[in-house]
């Protein structure tokens, strides 16, 4: 191609083009969202922070401090958590405008990716790259696999995307000295903790200091020789170069004494900001079950294996969001960056002459990232593991960070590289940067168009059909009612009895069940099963009779069964169906498949087993069975399946409370009580086929469990919960199911009495005292406490006539009226931690626990009123902390601004920074600074 052609391309502003091509970027990405009404509702984000929002929000409208709610679990501290911060910043803001909590994570997600973007692109142009650079730096860091896939971690990026920002603080610290920037940086620096989850929130912390070491380094010895002049004689040269050598030691001790006491007072500000994340937190973990070291198989749990290193540029190789076989997890491995940026990253290591902070701290950001991201694959991170260094930082994969982050830096500088030989080729040379740009923006979104199942907003924000009713009981009863929701309750039936493994479908063995389709069918699901590792297919369809033509069928390999257990048969909208017109559903293969589809044993017959190679219609008919293939329908999506049963922590959204949990850091005592009574994390029958609701009844009905949901399949027709005595309330179609909602009217009620107690230090023996069959854990507690008390009353079992009555239920206070005609424990069952004090008439009691995991107290006969009151003594601390340090903060801003001129080197750029190097609009602001040290250099002359 000549150079006229490149002549020929009209000039364009590189500046106000990259701007275009990071807002080209950022709106197609998110384009469904903004246009299309497509939301994000995934994972964490739907069953952890968003009810985490909800709660926030109407904490924030009552001007409280998120202490404690008594909706998550059976009650827990929120502001010590270490998920999502109560104070992040464009979340405080956004509570402000009463949105849906729904809608502010969506607008959370849109806001912080564009603060990423500006952030970084701020950040690299303060650096002296060039626009298009900055520009793919700044797309690489922020649509990367890390960001990308930990899209639905709101706790992560909510820290992440400030990164940018505190190297710019970091940056213009070390530039200039002063207390309005060492107030500035340590503003920027206390928005990590308080926003982000903990681990996320360090590492964001390690990569900005990081830079911060090796900026310091450069900046203090990027002071060159004074030129020497020619009308001095060589004698006179040596002793002025001896005296300016002198003069530079002094000056850079001098720098460095001033830098090392404004950032000691920077770190004093910022632990004192940042002190509602990290003194709560610290108060709260010794009760969760991260108390003590991980095992070592939980710290390499989630190892990036290098085999995955060609997920890089094809993230998609071991599949996606729904069928993924790869190693442990998709959304955890994610670290792609594009075939582009990886290249560039290289050429940017084989040339040093200029930013020579930024490629230091690159490149140790990826090589530290890869070492720590393998896991128990690197030899690195075995050592630290073996030799008990790191014991608490779960997830090895999320060191990706490091990597994705060093990453971008590393592309940028190499695409700068570039765009250096625009002097004597300029045409060309920004063609070429051009191109990389956009075709590195291209590659990025459309790896990530799909990482991320989106919802339709109006599924997603279709509230559970229970909501109304659960409210209504926590208006009359003046508590949140306690639920247990599950995606199946069999109470009535035990474990793998009626559900069985068919025989492997063969040319000697197929499947033929009858079925009926409603107009709004979408798909068929239907569980497979894999016969050992061997390999083979089968060929599932859709027939009007058994021996017609196949209307709809597909193909079934074992491969996909492998991975996943529930396979599809979904109808393409171009085949249309007669409705609720019987067809047969029919599963052959012409060779021996080693694939098995399961069955329900039923006392009509309904299944075809038909066991003759090329059946006749005579032979299929006298085949038939007792039982039933299990199919389920799934019908157009209306409602968040989760969302319509409250599952998870969904049932924050209801006012309710559960006796379920998901994700880290509970209270331990807590979390063991549900999953040994309640298997909570694992399976629900015992080893006698019943359920665990069933075999602890009378524990469910202790702990104030006052509602059951469970969604079953349409065509079910037995309904466990009503055979064991629940009241159903209200049912409800939800999609290609049903949900049910049920009373249980032998819960106890929140607070009740006790006569008998007994001391038991072990939570564990606790556990098994009461879940014993023939025990009333009604009539009897364990009690322990750190004082527990050793002067208990002799047993005595005849009935009790005293009433406790909730006379004031708020998240950090409860309070009842007692009246009992003689001495009695109260038992409250919500959570307790050592922050709950108890006072009885006002006067403190030592507090004790119930059965491991409730509040109680001991009252004398007669009327009392017993408190239960939350105080933290880390949050008091974390009060005044963080309002000597506003208070400094704000004072170090005004003294600067009054007292500190403004210095016309506050344009300088920092770092060992060539001419050629630099772009024209930096090689302008720096002229002004040499010809005034030139005049200045006169004038002392």
């Amino acid at each position: 191609m000549s150079k006229d052609v490149f002549q020929a391309v009209p000039p364009v502003r590189p500046l106000g083009l990259a701007l275009l091509i990071l807002l080209l970027t950022w709106l197609i990405f998110f384009s469904r969202t903004i246009f299309l009404q497509q939301v994000y509702f995934l994972d964490d984000l739907k069953i952890i922070f968003y009810p985490l929002e909800h709660a926030y929000g109407e904490f924030q409208r009552a001007l409280a401090l998120p202490v404690w709610s008594p909706l998550f679990g059976f009650g827990q501290p929120l502001l010590a958590w270490g998920q999502l911060g109560f104070f992040t910043p464009v979340h405080v803001v956004l509570r402000l405008l009463h949105l849906h909590p729904l809608i502010l994570l969506q607008a959370s997600i849109l806001i912080y990716f564009a603060l990423g973007l500006i952030g970084m692109f701020w950040f690299l142009r303060r650096r002296a790259l060039h626009p298009y650079a900055a520009a793919l730096g700044a797309i690489v860091f922020v649509f990367s696999g890390f960001h990308v896939g930990h899209l639905n971690h709101v706790n992560f990026y909510v820290a992440t995307m400030v990164l940018p920002y505190l190297l710019v603080a970091i940056d213009a610290l070390v530039v200039k000295p002063t207390l309005q920037r060492a107030a500035t940086l340590a503003v920027v620096a206390a928005i990590v903790p308080l926003s982000g989850q903990p681990q996320i929130s360090l590492y964001t912390l390690l990569a900005g200091a990081m830079f911060g070491l090796t900026m310091t380094v450069s900046h203090l010895n990027q002071r060159r020789q004074p030129p020497q002049h020619p009308m001095l004689t060589p004698l006179r040269q040596r002793l002025r170069r001896g005296t300016a050598a002198k003069h530079r030691v002094f000056s850079r001790l001098a720098a460095l004494t001033k830098l090392t006491s404004l950032t000691l007072l920077a770190a004093l500000l910022f632990l004192g900001l940042s002190s509602f994340a990290t003194l709560p937190l610290r108060e709260f973990l010794p009760l969760t079950e991260r108390s003590d070291a991980l095992s070592v198989a939980e710290l390499f749990e989630f190892s990036y294996p290098p085999r995955h290193a060609i997920t890089l540029f094809l993230p998609y190789f071991f599949g996606n969001h729904d069928h993924y076989w790869g190693a442990k997890n998709f959304q955890e491995l994610s670290a792609y960056v594009g075939i582009i940026p990886l290249l560039l990253a290289g050429t940017a290591l084989t040339s040093w002459r200029s930013h020579g902070a930024e490629r230091l701290t690159a490149a140790v950001l990826v090589l530290l990232g890869a070492m720590l991201a393998l896991g128990t694959h690197s030899p690195l991170y075995r050592y630290a593991v073996e030799q008990r260094w790191l014991t608490a930082l779960t997830v090895p994969a999320r060191f990706i960070f490091f990597f994705d982050t060093g990453l971008a830096l590393l592309a940028a500088l190499g695409l700068h590289r570039i765009t250096l030989a625009a002097a004597s080729h300029h045409r060309r040379q920004t063609i070429v940067a051009l191109s990389l740009l956009a075709a590195s923006a291209a590659t990025l979104l459309y790896q990530g168009w799909h990482y991320n199942p989106l919802t339709p907003a109006k599924v997603a924000l279709n509230p559970s059909p229970f909501q109304p009713l659960l409210q209504q009981y926590a208006a009359k009863h003046g508590i949140p009612p306690r639920l247990y929701a599950a995606e199946s309750l069999p109470l009535s039936g035990t474990a793998g009895l009626k559900v069985k493994a068919t025989e492997v479908i063969s040319p000697r063995f197929s499947i033929f069940q009858p079925i009926e389709l409603p107009a709004d069918a979408n798909c068929l699901t239907f569980p497979a099963q894999r016969e050992g590792e061997r390999v083979g297919s089968i060929t599932v369809a859709l027939r009007e009779q058994p021996d017609s033509p196949p209307l709809l069928e597909t193909t079934i390999e074992t491969a996909a069964i492998s991975t996943v257990h529930d396979q599809r048969l979904c109808l393409p909208s171009t085949v249309s169906l007669p409705p609720n017109h019987q067809l047969f559903f029919t599963a052959t293969s012409d060779h021996v498949s080693h694939i098995k589809l399961m069955y329900r044993l039923e006392p009509a017959p309904s299944v075809y087993f038909v066991r003759v190679p090329n059946p006749s219609p005579a032979q299929i008919a006298r085949s038939q069975k007792s039982g039933r293939l299990e199919l389920f329908i799934e019908r157009t999506v209306t409602i968040d399946e989760d969302v319509a049963i409250l599952m998870r922590h969904t049932q924050v959204t209801a006012g309710a409370s559960a006796a379920r949990w998901v994700g880290a850091l509970s209270i331990a005592p807590y979390r063991a009580f549900i999953n040994d009574l309640f298997a909570n994390d694992g399976d629900p029958f015992n080893g006698e086929g019943v359920h665990a609701l069933v075999n602890n009844r009378a524990i469910l009905n202790m702990s104030g469990i006052t509602h059951l949901i469970q969604a079953t399949p349409l065509e079910t027709a037995s309904d466990g919960p009503l055979e064991m005595g629940y009241n159903l309330v209200h049912e409800a179609q939800m999609n290609s199911k049903k949900a049910r909602l049920y009373h249980n009217p032998a819960a106890l009620p929140r607070a009740w009495l006790v006569k008998n107690a007994l001391t038991e230090a072990d939570a564990t023996a606790i556990r098994q005292h009461i879940s014993q069959s023939g025990s009333a854990p009604d009539k009897l507690i364990y009690v322990d406490g750190p004082r527990p008390p050793a002067d208990l009353p002799a047993l005595d079992f005849t009935p009790l006539t005293g009433r406790a009555r909730i006379t004031l239920y708020e998240p950090a206070r409860v309070d009842i009226a007692v009246n009992a005609p003689e001495p009695a424990w109260l038992v409250l069952t919500d959570s307790y931690t050592p922050e709950w004090h108890t006072y009885i008439d006002g006067e403190p009691r030592r507090p004790l626990t119930a059965n491991s995991v409730w509040r109680t107290a001991f009252v004398p006969a007669g009327e009392h009123s017993v408190s239960f009151r939350y105080y933290s003594p880390a949050i008091a601390l974390a009060k005044k902390l963080t309002l000597i340090s506003l208070l400094a903060t704000l004072g170090c801003l005004i003294a600067a601004h009054k007292v500190i001129p403004t210095d016309i080197n506050d344009c300088r750029r920092a770092g060992k920074t060539h001419d050629a190097g630099k772009t024209p609009d930096v090689l302008a602001s720096t002229s002004g600074v040499v010809e005034a040290s030139g005049v200045e250099e006169a004038r002392r002359k």
